[in-house]
Protein backbone atom coordinates (compact mmCIF):
# COMPACT_ATOMS: atom_id res chain seq x y z
CA UNK A 1 0.00 0.00 0.00
CA UNK A 2 2.76 1.97 0.39
CA UNK A 3 4.42 1.78 -2.98
CA UNK A 4 0.92 2.92 -4.37
CA UNK A 5 0.33 5.98 -2.63
CA UNK A 6 4.06 7.09 -3.59
CA UNK A 7 2.91 5.78 -7.09
CA UNK A 8 -0.40 8.47 -6.97
CA UNK A 9 1.64 10.81 -5.52
CA UNK A 10 4.11 10.76 -8.08
CA UNK A 11 1.48 11.09 -10.87
CA UNK A 12 0.07 13.78 -8.99
CA UNK A 13 2.76 15.77 -9.08
CA UNK A 14 3.45 15.49 -12.53
CA UNK A 15 0.04 15.88 -13.43
CA UNK A 16 0.79 18.96 -11.71
CA UNK A 17 3.83 20.07 -13.38
CA UNK A 18 2.05 18.95 -16.68
CA UNK A 19 -0.69 21.70 -16.13
CA UNK A 20 1.55 24.59 -14.82
CA UNK A 21 3.58 24.16 -18.05
CA UNK A 22 0.10 23.99 -20.45
CA UNK A 23 -0.77 26.68 -19.00
CA UNK A 24 2.27 28.96 -19.41
CA UNK A 25 2.78 27.48 -22.42
CA UNK A 26 -1.02 29.27 -23.16
CA UNK A 27 0.23 32.58 -22.13
CA UNK A 28 3.31 32.49 -24.57
CA UNK A 29 0.71 31.76 -27.14
CA UNK A 30 -1.35 34.85 -26.56
CA UNK A 31 1.25 37.66 -26.67
CA UNK A 32 4.51 37.88 -29.45
CA UNK A 33 7.76 36.57 -27.85
CA UNK A 34 9.86 39.41 -26.80
CA UNK A 35 11.85 41.97 -29.74
CA UNK A 36 15.79 41.86 -30.71
CA UNK A 37 15.58 46.04 -30.04
CA UNK A 38 13.29 49.12 -29.78
CA UNK A 39 9.96 47.86 -31.27
CA UNK A 40 6.69 49.26 -32.60
CA UNK A 41 3.68 47.86 -31.99
CA UNK A 42 0.00 47.87 -34.09
CA UNK A 43 -2.59 46.02 -33.52
CA UNK A 44 -3.75 45.47 -37.17
CA UNK A 45 -7.80 44.11 -38.40
CA UNK A 46 -7.54 41.51 -40.52
CA UNK A 47 -10.40 40.14 -43.20
CA UNK A 48 -12.90 37.68 -41.18
CA UNK A 49 -12.37 39.67 -37.86
CA UNK A 50 -9.15 38.84 -37.02
CA UNK A 51 -6.53 40.96 -34.66
CA UNK A 52 -3.12 40.74 -35.80
CA UNK A 53 -0.27 42.32 -34.41
CA UNK A 54 2.18 44.37 -36.70
CA UNK A 55 5.44 44.72 -35.07
CA UNK A 56 8.62 46.68 -36.57
CA UNK A 57 11.59 46.22 -34.70
CA UNK A 58 14.68 48.96 -34.95
CA UNK A 59 12.27 51.20 -37.43
CA UNK A 60 11.47 54.13 -35.82
CA UNK A 61 11.35 57.38 -36.32
CA UNK A 62 14.05 58.78 -34.50
CA UNK A 63 16.55 55.33 -35.08
CA UNK A 64 15.83 56.29 -39.12
CA UNK A 65 17.52 59.62 -38.32
CA UNK A 66 20.41 58.96 -36.36
CA UNK A 67 21.30 56.76 -39.10
CA UNK A 68 21.12 59.93 -41.59
CA UNK A 69 23.22 60.99 -39.32
CA UNK A 70 26.35 59.35 -39.24
CA UNK A 71 29.38 59.93 -40.34
CA UNK A 72 30.22 57.03 -42.19
CA UNK A 73 30.70 57.36 -46.09
CA UNK A 74 28.32 53.75 -46.18
CA UNK A 75 25.56 52.58 -43.67
CA UNK A 76 23.85 49.54 -43.35
CA UNK A 77 20.78 49.70 -41.08
CA UNK A 78 18.55 46.72 -40.25
CA UNK A 79 15.30 46.61 -39.49
CA UNK A 80 12.20 44.16 -38.83
CA UNK A 81 9.20 43.05 -39.69
CA UNK A 82 6.74 40.35 -38.01
CA UNK A 83 3.08 39.64 -37.82
CA UNK A 84 1.54 38.29 -35.28
CA UNK A 85 -1.83 36.74 -34.62
CA UNK A 86 -1.76 36.10 -30.97
CA UNK A 87 1.69 34.69 -30.27
CA UNK A 88 2.43 32.98 -33.59
CA UNK A 89 4.27 34.44 -36.18
CA UNK A 90 2.24 34.24 -39.46
CA UNK A 91 4.51 36.47 -41.67
CA UNK A 92 8.08 38.56 -41.81
CA UNK A 93 9.89 40.89 -43.82
CA UNK A 94 13.76 42.01 -43.33
CA UNK A 95 14.68 45.24 -44.64
CA UNK A 96 17.87 47.24 -44.73
CA UNK A 97 17.91 50.83 -45.18
CA UNK A 98 20.95 51.69 -46.90
CA UNK A 99 22.55 55.03 -46.64
CA UNK A 100 25.44 56.39 -49.45
CA UNK A 101 27.31 59.80 -48.99
CA UNK A 102 30.06 61.78 -50.78
CA UNK A 103 33.35 62.59 -49.21
CA UNK A 104 33.68 66.35 -47.50
CA UNK A 105 36.99 66.94 -49.20
CA UNK A 106 37.55 69.84 -46.93
CA UNK A 107 37.03 67.78 -43.97
CA UNK A 108 37.74 64.43 -44.79
CA UNK A 109 34.52 63.00 -43.38
CA UNK A 110 31.25 62.00 -44.79
CA UNK A 111 29.53 64.75 -46.46
CA UNK A 112 26.10 65.30 -48.30
CA UNK A 113 23.85 61.93 -48.73
CA UNK A 114 24.42 60.84 -52.36
CA UNK A 115 21.58 57.96 -52.40
CA UNK A 116 19.35 56.25 -49.96
CA UNK A 117 17.62 52.55 -50.50
CA UNK A 118 15.53 50.31 -48.60
CA UNK A 119 16.26 46.54 -49.56
CA UNK A 120 13.68 44.10 -48.90
CA UNK A 121 14.73 40.58 -48.23
CA UNK A 122 13.56 37.87 -46.65
CA UNK A 123 9.74 38.34 -47.16
CA UNK A 124 7.62 35.52 -45.95
CA UNK A 125 4.25 36.32 -45.70
CA UNK A 126 3.02 32.68 -45.10
CA UNK A 127 -0.50 33.69 -47.11
CA UNK A 128 -0.64 29.59 -47.49
CA UNK A 129 -1.16 29.18 -44.31
CA UNK A 130 -4.80 30.83 -43.57
CA UNK A 131 -4.38 34.97 -43.41
CA UNK A 132 -5.35 36.32 -47.09
CA UNK A 133 -3.81 39.63 -47.56
CA UNK A 134 -0.78 39.48 -44.79
CA UNK A 135 1.74 40.09 -47.47
CA UNK A 136 0.27 43.41 -48.58
CA UNK A 137 0.04 45.08 -44.68
CA UNK A 138 3.86 43.62 -44.42
CA UNK A 139 4.43 45.30 -48.01
CA UNK A 140 2.37 48.67 -47.05
CA UNK A 141 4.42 48.47 -43.63
CA UNK A 142 7.99 48.42 -45.79
CA UNK A 143 6.75 51.10 -48.02
CA UNK A 144 6.26 53.48 -45.37
CA UNK A 145 9.53 52.38 -43.81
CA UNK A 146 10.95 53.85 -47.00
CA UNK A 147 9.26 56.83 -47.41
CA UNK A 148 10.02 58.01 -43.44
CA UNK A 149 14.26 57.01 -44.19
CA UNK A 150 13.69 59.31 -47.25
CA UNK A 151 14.98 56.03 -49.13
CA UNK A 152 14.19 56.83 -53.05
CA UNK A 153 13.56 52.87 -53.50
CA UNK A 154 12.17 49.77 -51.76
CA UNK A 155 13.72 46.88 -53.64
CA UNK A 156 14.86 43.39 -53.53
CA UNK A 157 14.97 40.17 -55.12
CA UNK A 158 12.19 38.10 -56.56
CA UNK A 159 11.55 35.06 -55.13
CA UNK A 160 9.01 33.58 -56.56
CA UNK A 161 5.75 33.39 -58.96
CA UNK A 162 3.36 34.50 -56.03
CA UNK A 163 5.59 37.01 -54.25
CA UNK A 164 5.83 38.91 -57.80
CA UNK A 165 2.18 38.56 -58.13
CA UNK A 166 1.79 40.24 -55.07
CA UNK A 167 4.24 42.61 -56.09
CA UNK A 168 2.68 43.52 -59.29
CA UNK A 169 -0.52 43.97 -57.34
CA UNK A 170 1.52 46.87 -54.99
CA UNK A 171 2.47 48.61 -58.23
CA UNK A 172 5.77 47.62 -57.81
CA UNK A 173 8.30 47.25 -61.16
CA UNK A 174 10.77 44.64 -62.47
CA UNK A 175 14.29 44.78 -63.37
CA UNK A 176 17.06 42.72 -64.28
CA UNK A 177 19.42 42.21 -60.97
CA UNK A 178 22.63 40.95 -60.65
CA UNK A 179 21.01 38.07 -58.49
CA UNK A 180 18.09 37.31 -60.66
CA UNK A 181 14.81 39.29 -61.24
CA UNK A 182 14.88 42.70 -58.64
CA UNK A 183 11.33 44.59 -58.05
CA UNK A 184 11.55 47.70 -56.93
CA UNK A 185 9.03 51.00 -56.25
CA UNK A 186 10.61 54.89 -56.58
CA UNK A 187 9.74 57.39 -54.04
CA UNK A 188 9.92 60.98 -55.02
CA UNK A 189 10.90 63.97 -52.66
CA UNK A 190 10.72 67.49 -52.53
Amino acid sequence: MFERLDEAEKSKMHANKFDEALHRNFRQLDTPPPCHGEAQEVTVHADRGRMLTLRTEDGTKGQLEQVLQKDRLHVEHPIRIRMYEGGQQVGYANLTLEVEKTIDNQTGHAGQIDNIRMRLADFNPHEEKRLPGIGALILERAEQLAHQGRARELYGIVENQEMKSLLNQQRHLFRPGAFGEEHYKTFYFK
